[in-house]
């Protein structure tokens, strides 16, 4: 999933969409599986994305969540990333940016 949002191969709601589907897998999912599926969301976001917003991030990070699937270091960056990209176009700012943080640290 990670390798093709890096080669290009998905968009951003195609990586949330595999995401989501990868946790309604029955399967027992890990905190590499949380890492992989923000950094394909990561990887296959650009400023033009339209549709997903970081509120859909924060979602699938709850679904995780519900899975006692504890983040690492490198989802949380993922996340930070994700930010950042949606700010470039006025859809984050720093109080999102603030909140990873916080969520990062309760992690």
């Amino acid at each position: 999933l990670e390798v093709a949002a890096g080669n290009g191969e998905l968009t951003l709601k195609q990586a949330l969409a595999a995401a989501l589907e990868l946790v309604g897998k029955p399967a027992e999912l890990t905190t590499l599986d949380m890492m992989a599926a923000l950094g394909a969301c990561f990887a296959s976001a650009d400023i033009s994305v339209t549709g997903v917003t970081l509120g859909d991030m924060w979602d699938l990070i709850k679904e995780f969540e519900t899975m006692t699937v504890v983040p690492n270091t490198m989802t949380c960056t993922h996340m930070l990333g994700l930010c950042v990209k949606f700010s470039a176009d006025g859809r984050a700012g720093h109080l999102e940016a603030l909140a990873i943080l916080n969520w990062a640290k309760k992690s």
